[in-house]
């Protein structure tokens, strides 16, 4: 999150991942491996139970992100799922994501790049494990059932991070070489002319800074 975190008492959306074990419990990516109770989990902050979970100056309470491309954009795993959590009670807010004192799970989304006999068995075991949370087998439709919250009117912009956006740096750079190449096959003449006006130079040029970018940016998991 950013430097500036407001500090609400309130109700915000938010995005996170969770790991599955063989009961289909939610856990933790990263801190602990306490399992999340779907109908509501507290933070405890371990290096000082004094604290009241979240506190700026500390890491403590339950994390998520505002948007959800920036879950949705880091499962690339076979164990991984995407949650929108509602967060609550007292929550810090930042440009890329929040955390809270206490959460709740709402909703499930199952990785797009799982096959489908891999999501209809997942499938049915969240549903058995946790009847009362939506699950999605499908982002496109669970970005849609679940946008980021507009902060604005608490003095909160947010965006996506850079990871998030990655995926269609790379992928749009990549149609318009493809487009390119296959205009030179068709229409010859158009390489010559290229060449000749020294536009290779400026298309490398092109290409190796839209690498230094994606590479300044491919570790950016700022939440």
């Amino acid at each position: 999150m950013s430097a500036v975190e407001p500090l609400i008492a309130g109700t915000v959306v938010g995005f996170r991942q969770f790991r599955l074990d063989s009961a289909g419990r939610l856990l933790p990516l990263h801190a602990g491996s306490r399992a999340w109770d779907p109908a509501g989990t507290e933070a405890a902050c371990a290096r000082h139970p004094g604290h009241r979970p979240p506190v700026a100056e500390c890491s403590c309470g339950l994390y998520a992100w505002h948007h959800a491309a920036d879950a949705l954009s880091r499962c690339d795993d076979d164990t991984t799922v995407v949650a929108a959590v509602r967060a609550h009670g007292r929550v810090l807010l930042g440009e890329h994501g929040l955390r809270a004192e206490r959460a709740e799970v709402v909703a499930l989304c199952l990785p797009a790049r799982w096959t489908a006999r891999r999501r209809a068995r997942v499938a049915a075991q969240l549903r058995a494990a946790h009847p009362e949370v939506a699950l999605h087998t499908s982002p496109r439709t669970f970005r849609r059932a679940y946008a980021a919250e507009p902060l604005d009117a608490l003095g909160v912009r947010t965006r996506p991070t850079a990871h998030a956006r990655l995926a269609a740096a790379v992928h749009v750079p990549w149609v318009l070489g493809v487009v390119a190449l296959y205009s030179v096959v068709v229409w010859p003449p158009a390489l010559d002319r290229v060449m000749a006006s020294g536009g290779w130079a400026v298309l490398l040029a092109v290409f190796v800074l839209w690498q230094a970018w994606l590479v300044s940016h491919a570790l950016d998991d700022d939440a």
